[in-house]
């Protein structure tokens, strides 16, 4: 009776805080997902950090491109019957987050 006892305690423990409604929400969740799967997808986290830190890094250089060309001129006459045709600078890209 003792060791039911304490196994209930350490259950009490453990569930603190959580509400009916947030563990419904986790269960309809994680309702297909089986272990093998579970364990795969928390492999691949170091890498997906990877890729949002390389995003995040691409965004600002996208970015710097972009600032970098609308600052581009070119001098001299366009002769006439010729059209200067030049690309619209994209605008800069949000803040990428993962």
């Amino acid at each position: 009776m003792q060791s039911l006892t304490s196994k209930l305690a350490s259950l009490e423990s453990v569930l603190k805080g959580i509400n009916p409604g947030d563990l419904s929400g986790m269960l309809s969740k994680l309702q297909g997902v089986s272990g093998t799967g579970l364990q795969e997808a928390v492999a691949k986290v170091p890498v997906v950090n990877t890729l949002c830190a390389q995003a995040s890094k691409l965004t600002t250089q996208s970015n710097a491109l972009g600032g970098a060309l609308e600052g581009v001129e070119l001098g001299g006459t366009i002769p006439p019957l010729l059209d200067l045709i030049t690309p619209v600078v994209p605008k800069p890209l949000e803040t990428f987050t993962c």
